[in-house]
């Protein structure tokens, strides 16, 4: 099969599954899924071979990572830091339901993720780079790998 054969079955997959969710998302929302599930494939496809070896360790630390809650407001894992950290935050997401706690974190400074500062209440996504920063290991220990999905805003907001 030829690479453009093979991209096109690929697209045509994602548009496939696309259509499966017309209904629960409208059009203009369908990148704010496949986008995220398009790129936890890709780190499932490039990952497969070590998969194993993650799970066992995994299993050893008796630690999935992954927890239920709201990432501003309530700090899951306070104090940790992380090799690797993946992060999609959503685009143009307002703090002001969860202001009261991000503030209280804020006056910890360097002491909690907020360090730098707050960013306007229109901006959570600054939000969840300020925990990615935060929850990066320090260079003396290894430093981390991140990966963030963000339109333009970050970029534009610092004052």
């Amino acid at each position: 099969m030829s690479l453009s054969a093979n991209v096109a079955e690929k697209a045509n997959l994602i548009w496939a599954i696309a259509d499966k969710l017309t209904g629960v998302y409208k059009p203009h929302e369908y990148g704010e899924v496949i986008l995220p599930l398009t790129v936890i494939r890709r780190f499932d496809c490039i990952l497969a071979a070590t998969k194993q070896a993650v799970l066992k360790k995994a299993a050893a630390t008796k630690v999935d990572y992954i927890k239920d809650g709201n990432t501003l407001s309530h700090d899951q894992f306070p104090g940790r830091t992380f090799d690797y950290i993946l992060s999609n935050p959503p685009f143009g997401r307002e703090w002001k339901n969860e202001q009261p706690a991000i503030e209280q974190e804020a006056k910890l400074g360097f002491a909690g993720r907020f360090g730098p500062g707050l960013p306007a209440v229109g901006d959570g996504q600054m939000l969840f780079l300020l925990t990615t920063l935060a929850k990066m290991n320090s260079p003396e220990n290894g430093g981390s790998r991140i990966a963030i999905i963000h339109n333009g805003s970050p970029s534009c907001r610092w004052s």
